[in-house]
């Protein structure tokens, strides 16, 4: 497994929980992933004053979002 270097912005912690995407990919608990956090908007367009969190793991794939936290450190 080749670590490719960190995008502009994504920070890298381990994480506390296993998360599992709809498409079937999983990141165990203990894993260290990478992380970013967006705003969250409406249809509308108008943001909604919550975040959602994106990981990914080290070799930048398999992206899961979620609207909690995960990641300590």
């Amino acid at each position: 497994m080749n670590i490719e270097p960190k995008y502009r912005g994504w920070k890298e912690g381990v994480l506390t929980k296993e998360l599992q995407s709809l498409g079937g990919t999983t990141l165990k608990k203990g894993q260290i992933v990478r992380y970013k956090r967006y705003k969250e908007f409406n249809e509308n367009g108008f943001w909604t004053h919550k975040y959602e969190w994106h990981y990914i793991d080290q070799s930048n794939y398999n992206l899961i979002r979620s609207n909690k936290l995960l990641v300590k450190g």
